[in-house]
């Protein structure tokens, strides 16, 4: 089990939540942001150098950022789907709708817009939808952070709802603005003349610089305990940075600058998207490597579960000898014990004939029979299977054939007539019912019918009744046994049971307090003694 253990410790747990672990080292993400800063600050001074103008580069540009993008907030939402984690989601829908503003801003900056109608292009449309763009994605990440700070449980339902909401709003969002700076563009101030910025251009700039610098404080320092996801965030937030700064340093299209900052919008765009096709590679070896451990663990458990079967059947096999065992000891007990009473039996019959006083004979022959009873129980029990429980019906049939035999009963014109429920009783509740129903019956024999008490052939028969059956209890309970003895005789004395001092009476009190029984006599034509017992502990 040490084994086991050990082998289950040693595998990691595989985490699908992508970019959630803890930062244990930032140094090569600090390393990442500096040369990024170094590389940007170094060519900060060429900004205003007019280059060619290249209009397809914009547009191969443009075009990384929106597949970039896209992938990004695809691959989040999904991780939205499988978590539950709101930010991933918020983080998720800012980049669908920087995908969807640098679509436009591609359409109107590549003059492909529609020239007439609603989404009619503009001069100024490209520069203001580069402004949302801009202003957009730290506005998101400022969103991001918020909801890592605020939502701290995971979604449980409703999580495909909520991805399809997200990702059209943001398209309906992206649609908005297009619709706005289309719709309004004349009552937007200008932002270019020709390729030269106006002079609202820079302060605008500023803001939007200005805004991102405070996404990147509030991803670093508000987000919460660090996590890969953060620092990524981060990088992507230094290369946006550097997609603003040069184009206002620029202060024309296709300048320097202008070339320079759309190299960072695609680092910023593909800087998460590198960490999540990271993670997703770490994630899958460790996913394989985990696989192949289990693969192993359960190689070592089947063999595992082998012996241990082997050794349960090795047990089992002994248990079952020695039960076996026990079984053939308790069934050499029983019958040691009725030969030991059959010889008890034979030793009291032998004192009987010497005894001359008919109240000894009387009292020898009922000590007889009461051995007698006990040795019906014990023959039983070397008969059967069970060593410690006996069939109830089984033994008052053998009880009242033995006292049928003993007293003769066939040729007094007695019937003694067994009804018994087929339930098999434990010793310790067996043994004191035959007990109590051989002294009820032998008491009924000897003075129920007196014209026969004497063993004579005159006078007329009789009949006794002994009855053990399921019945309820006067309280409601219908978990109950009851026995009881019946005959048609001269009835009895009520109080013999109850009062009488006889060796018989005390011996029924006796047992039937024994097995919590309630005792009840009934004098009428002929006597019952009926005693009701729970069926518990049979």
């Amino acid at each position: 089990m040490a084994r086991d253990a050990e082998t289950l410790g040693g595998v990691a747990p595989y985490q699908h939540d992508l970019g959630q672990a803890p930062v244990t080292n930032p140094y090569p993400y600090l390393a990442v942001v500096c040369v990024l800063a170094a590389i940007g600050t170094a060519f900060l001074p060429l900004a205003d150098m007019q280059l060619r103008a290249v209009p397809e580069a914009n547009v191969m540009f443009c075009a990384v950022v929106i597949i970039g993008d896209v992938v990004t907030a695809l691959i989040l939402v999904g991780q939205f789907r499988a978590t539950g984690r709101v930010p991933l989601l918020v983080l998720g829908g800012a980049y669908f709708f920087t995908a969807c503003i640098v679509f436009a801003y591609l359409l109107y900056f590549a003059e492909v817009a529609p020239k007439y109608g609603l989404f009619a292009g503009a001069p100024q449309s490209g520069a203001w939808l580069w402004i949302f763009w801009h202003l957009a994605f730290p506005a998101g990440v400022l969103a991001f952070v918020a909801a890592e700070r605020l939502a701290r449980r995971t979604v449980e339902r409703w999580r495909q709802t909520a991805a399809v909401l997200t990702i059209g709003g943001s398209l309906a969002a992206g649609l908005g603005c297009t619709l706005l700076v289309t719709g309004i563009e004349q009552a937007l101030p200008d932002l270019h003349e020709g390729r030269v910025w106006s002079p609202i251009t820079a302060p605008l700039g500023w803001t939007m610089g200005l805004l991102a610098v405070a996404a990147l404080v509030a991803v670093t320092w508000f987000a919460g305990p660090r996590k890969v996801i953060h620092l990524w965030v981060a990088v992507a937030l230094v290369a946006f940075l550097f997609d603003i700064v040069p184009n206002i340093m620029a202060q024309k299209r296709f300048a320097f600058g202008w070339y320079a900052g759309r190299v960072g919008g695609v680092m910023a765009a593909t800087a998460l998207l590198v960490l999540l096709i990271a993670e997703v590679s770490r994630l899958s070896r460790s996913l394989a490597a985990s696989v192949a451990q289990i693969a192993e663990m359960n190689v070592d458990l089947d063999q595992r579960v082998r012996e241990r079967t082997a050794e349960l059947a090795e047990a089992n096999r002994a248990l079952s000898a020695a039960v076996e065992q026990k079984q053939f000891l308790l069934h050499e007990v029983h019958h040691r014990v009725k030969n030991n009473l059959q010889q008890i039996n034979s030793m009291i019959a032998i004192e009987n004939v010497r005894l001359t006083d008919p109240q000894a004979t009387r009292a020898m022959n009922a000590m007889l029979g009461r051995v007698q009873a006990l040795s019906v129980v014990h023959d039983l029990l070397i008969r059967t299977s069970a060593a410690d429980r006996v069939a109830i019906d089984a033994m008052l049939e053998a009880l009242c054939r033995s006292l049928t035999a003993s007293f003769g009963l066939k040729e007094r014109g007695i019937t003694l007539v067994v009804d018994a429920v087929s339930e098999e009783l434990h010793l310790d509740r067996a043994i004191p019912i035959g007990m109590i129903v051989n002294e009820l019956t032998v008491n009924a024999i000897k003075h129920a019918f007196p014209a026969r008490g004497d063993g004579g052939s005159g006078g007329e028969g009789g009949r006794v009744d002994v009855r053990f059956v399921r019945e309820a209890f006067p309280g409601g309970c219908e978990d109950a046994m009851v026995l009881s003895v019946s005959d048609n005789g001269i009835g009895a004395d009520p109080g013999w049971l109850r009062w009488g001092m006889s060796t018989g009476a005390l011996i029924v009190r006796k047992l039937a307090g024994q097995l919590g029984g309630e005792t009840d006599v009934v004098v009428g034509d002929g006597t019952t003694v009926t005693i009701r017992m729970a069926r518990s502990g049979g």
